[in-house]
């Protein structure tokens, strides 16, 4: 298993474009896990503080998926760019090629 600071080391350097998407991702996943340890906190609580909990659990986990979406879009784009760029890179070589033959 690779860990996160090695993964976004490789990916700062290689792919510096999804930083912003896997920091709003990070960033998520922290909210996400606070506030799952509030509700488990609220079980004590009244009925109306669990509702506020729950309410709050729900807004972090759409939080959440939209920043997984948000890099998976970011990905996504990065491989179109990279494959747009090797498609350019071997028609030039079939053009010469066509030229040369």
């Amino acid at each position: 298993m690779v860990d996160i600071d090695r993964l976004l080391m490789l990916v700062g350097f290689y792919l510096p474009e999804l930083l912003p998407a896997i920091e709003t991702l990070e960033k998520s996943r922290e909210q996400f896990g606070t506030t799952i340890a509030e509700n488990i906190v609220a079980i004590t609580q009244s009925e109306a503080s669990r509702q506020d909990l729950i309410h709050s659990l729900d807004l972090q986990y759409r939080q959440l998926d939209t920043a997984c979406n948000e890099l998976l879009k970011a990905i996504t784009a990065v491989a179109q760019k990279y494959l747009k760029s090797l498609r350019t890179v071997k028609n030039k070589r079939d053009v010469l090629t066509s030229h040369t033959n």
